[in-house]
């Protein structure tokens, strides 16, 4: 619908997925706050998952916002629960896929909005492992720029990714 938002869209984030998971390299994500909706569905690309042990996972429902002054018909409001339901079908497929849970219960987390903390994330299959710290002591991270070069870590000093990181 014109003029309608929706927060961090998981059609995209499914999209990015999709493409990440066909990239033929061993990809890590990690939650060291909260992760929640799209954001959810893009972690769940990682072939290796790691969160802190403060962060937390929100299995939630996609939204809709609608912005002020707008106005849409039964046809609008219609078309605007579909694209969410098929949010909601789409993040639940995508994340019973990576964490090997059936897809009845991730439809119904979805739709209760459970918060999982570490341990829980764990149980779930959403999280490999729990990291007390993202980076091990003695690594440094480094950013890739647009190009795909790496660009140097903030005060020099060689960018290293250990086998464990």
């Amino acid at each position: 619908p014109r003029d309608v938002g929706i927060r961090g869209s998981v059609t995209l984030a499914a999209s990015l997925c999709n493409y990440l998971q066909g990239v033929p390299i061993e990809i890590h994500t990690y939650n060291f706050g909260l992760v929640s909706t799209a954001g959810l569905v893009l972690f769940c690309a990682g072939t290796k998952r790691f969160c802190t042990t403060h962060a937390r996972f929100v299995v939630g429902c996609p939204e809709v916002t609608f912005h002020p002054n707008t106005r849409l018909g039964e046809a609008g409001l219609e078309e605007a629960l579909r694209s969410l339901r098929l949010d909601q079908e789409r993040m639940a497929e995508v994340m019973a896929e990576a964490t090997g849970t059936e897809i009845s219960k991730v439809r119904a987390d979805v739709k209760a909005e459970v918060v999982l903390d570490p341990r829980k994330a764990l149980e779930y299959g959403l999280v490999h492992e729990i990291r007390p710290v993202l980076f091990p002591k003695g690594v440094v991270p480094y950013a890739v720029s647009e190009t795909g070069d790496s660009v140097p870590p903030p005060g020099g000093g060689e960018p290293a990714w250990g086998e464990g990181a």
